[in-house]
């Protein structure tokens, strides 16, 4: 993501801000780690084979299943 905000005459951006019952910012759904890419996973394993699933049903299963999301929370956003 910080490649693509810091070359915006590379790429077209929109960023919306999520609305506030989507809005987790404890939920940590970006692959920077190992962490991350096993939650990832197991949301995809969850809806599997589907791959049409929305923000508000990735949201629900991790309601659902909050011990998934403490395998990252340790994880800290890279900046730069």
């Amino acid at each position: 993501m910080t490649y693509l905000t810091d070359n915006p005459e590379m790429f077209s951006l929109n960023i919306l801000q999520a609305p506030p019952a989507l809005h987790r910012p404890e939920i940590r759904l970006s692959v920077d780690e190992g962490a991350d890419l096993e939650l990832v996973r197991k949301v995809c394993h969850h809806f599997y084979p589907r791959l049409d699933f929305s923000a508000s049903e990735i949201i629900a299963c991790l309601d659902h299943n909050p011990s998934w999301v403490q395998g990252n929370a340790h994880v800290k956003q890279k900046t730069r």
